[in-house]
């Protein structure tokens, strides 16, 4: 599927959001190379199955890192959602399967970044450099918050930090998915909600 103006639009908007500029052949020169691709509710952006080759920014939707484990469970590591970069950089780097499934919670649409184009502005880029440097530095630092807020063993601190800083997960997403993030069943998630409505 060929870039759309939508797509690219939503990725120089968060570009721009920085301060940095691309000029017009810099813009002619990333269409050539990423792609944009659309996932309906459920369907499966990337699987552990395979070797990481792609980066993707997401223009729109939430898509979530889910984890089969050997006991079959699914247990959801963190959401995606607009204007976050999303993939298995380890997976890349390694040659490796990756640990996880990226799946979209929500109808997701994506902007795609070949894994070598990634890496090599990462590198040595200057703009478009500077920009995929923020991003992955904030992504770590997010991360970070979401290892924090998956540690403390409090189902109150675990959804006001989903509240607080991705609402609009809250909003979007089903319980279930909520619950399967949080750690705990959606029963519990249910007693949780109906408790502190009580309470407010």
């Amino acid at each position: 599927m060929n870039v759309t103006v939508t797509g690219i639009s939503v990725l120089k908007n968060d570009i721009d959001s920085y301060d940095l500029s691309l000029p017009e052949d810099e813009w002619n020169r990333i269409q050539t190379i990423v792609s944009e691709f659309t996932f309906a509710k459920k369907s499966v952006i990337f699987s552990q199955a395979i070797v990481c080759d792609r980066i993707f920014f997401i223009a729109d939707g939430i898509a979530a890192s889910e984890q089969t484990l050997a006991e079959g469970t699914s247990p959801i590591a963190r959401f995606f959602c607009r204007g976050q970069f999303c993939s298995n950089i380890t997976s890349a780097l390694m040659k490796d399967y990756a640990n996880d499934t990226l799946i979209a919670i929500a109808d997701v649409r994506v902007v795609s970044f070949p894994i070598y184009f990634f890496l090599q502005e990462y590198y040595d880029g200057k703009i478009l450099g500077e920009y995929f440097r923020r991003k992955v530095l904030e992504t770590l630092l997010f991360d970070k918050e979401i290892i924090c807020a998956k540690t403390v063993l409090n189902t109150e601190y675990r959804y006001r930090f989903l509240e607080e800083r991705q609402p609009e997960v809250i909003q979007l997403v089903p319980d279930k998915d909520i619950a399967r993030f949080m750690g705990i069943t959606p029963q519990g998630l249910c007693r949780f909600l109906k408790n502190r409505s009580q309470k407010n």
